[in-house]
């Protein structure tokens, strides 16, 4: 089989093709939503080199898939890419699977009464990045769907994925938080 070439150069121009393949410039709401998803699998992918615990490797390498899936779906403009009608896997499942995995650690962790400052273990520093992240994405798909369709469970699934991120560096922390004094 023949390699294809990793460049088009439709991008020296300023513009890109969605899945869907439709023609959009490079900095329309779709490819900004495009680029902060793929910044976000990029950072998770990077804390997840510095966990040991293997459940939680595994849990955020499924995460990573389904920002795969989500970026396929508003890629293609909300359909799959053998254009049906139907949805990818971001489905209510998805969601109701991040909060059991919210509550499992959070019940491990003890209440906040402030702020943390988000500095510590290498770990915990990166997964609090990943979050600031997948807060950009969230605003991004906000903007977005002001613009088109965006399955709603995307937009659920992306607001507990922060929450879950912040729990886990919370975790790998094992306590040893910095606390914000106001002052």
């Amino acid at each position: 089989m023949a390699k294809s070439k990793i460049y088009t150069m439709v991008g020296d121009k300023g513009k890109t093709f969605l899945a869907n393949g439709r023609q959009v410039p490079k900095d329309s709401p779709e490819i900004t939503a495009l680029g902060t998803i793929d910044e976000l699998n990029a950072s998770i992918g990077v804390s997840v080199s510095f966990i040991k615990e293997k459940s939680i490797v595994k849990l955020l390498q499924d995460i990573q898939n389904d920002l795969l899936n989500i970026g396929a779906e508003i890629g293609n403009s909300g359909k799959s890419i053998k254009n049906t009608s139907k949805h990818y896997l971001i489905d209510k499942d998805k969601i109701v699977k991040l909060e059991i995995f919210i509550d499992l650690f959070s019940k491990k962790l003890p209440n906040l009464q402030t702020f943390i400052v988000p500095t510590g273990k290498t770990k915990f520093a990166l997964l609090n990045l990943s979050r600031t992240i997948c807060r950009r994405v969230e605003r991004d798909l906000v903007s977005l769907s002001k613009k088109r369709k965006v399955n709603p469970n995307i937009l659920s699934y992306i607001n507990r994925l922060s929450d879950l991120l912040f729990v886990l560096a919370r975790y790998l922390n094992k306590g040893q938080e910095r606390l914000w004094e106001s002052g």
